[in-house]
């Protein structure tokens, strides 16, 4: 997998289906991000808990309505994406704690990045996501 930010460099994020893939990832990221919070965080972090859980349910809300909808996938392959996202994500932050002391290092840094700065795009669209 590559990182966002490359993959998002000449990508048309108007495309249905790029932007999907990349809220796929973004929504997989808060939610481990959200996970890791709640295991090993104090008291302090319950409003990062907070956000990373809800922006990863806007993000994953769009991308299921783009995938389901516009881009016709299969709900089987949208988990078994999801579920790689996941694998991958987690090495990563598992191998950055143990090379760096620090979960948030090299390409996870850059990708919440990236879904940071989508976000309020994820939010917006999320607004016309049938309930």
């Amino acid at each position: 997998m590559i990182p966002l930010e490359q993959f998002v460099k000449g990508k048309n994020l108007g495309d249905p289906s790029e932007f999907s893939y990349v809220g796929q990832r973004c929504s997989t990221l808060y939610s481990l991000i959200g996970g890791l919070f709640r295991e090993n965080g104090t008291s302090k972090d319950s409003q990062t808990i907070t956000t990373m859980e809800s922006r990863s349910t806007v993000v994953r809300n769009v991308s299921l309505s783009f995938d389901l909808g516009v881009n016709k996938k299969s709900s089987e392959s949208i988990i078994k994406q999801s579920k790689l996202f996941s694998e991958i994500y987690t090495q990563q932050l598992i191998k950055n704690k143990q090379l760096n002391n620090n979960y948030f290092d090299g390409y996870i840094k850059t990708d919440l990045e990236i879904c940071n700065s989508l976000y309020p795009q994820f939010e917006e669209l999320n607004k016309k996501v049938p309930k």
